[in-house]
């Protein structure tokens, strides 16, 4: 499987959302590996550059061992 493609746009905005949602939430109360895929997934989406979810997911494994969740 092909890593996915990522223009910054989708990175930035991801990191917007991430920011934006942990000034509500406690970090502590997440799981922020899962937090981080739903935002680059979502961001992806708003910026027009769609991504399958079980590819962001299927990528966000590889890099984060410790994300444990199961495709």
């Amino acid at each position: 499987m092909q890593s996915p493609v990522v223009r910054q746009q989708c990175l930035a905005t991801a990191q917007v959302y991430v920011r934006r949602f942990y000034t509500k939430v406690e970090i502590r109360r997440t799981n922020p590996y899962l937090v981080l895929a739903t935002a680059l997934y979502l961001a992806c989406k708003v910026e027009e550059q769609p991504q399958h979810i079980r590819h962001v997911l299927g990528e966000a494994c590889h890099v984060w061992p410790g994300m444990h969740i199961v495709l």
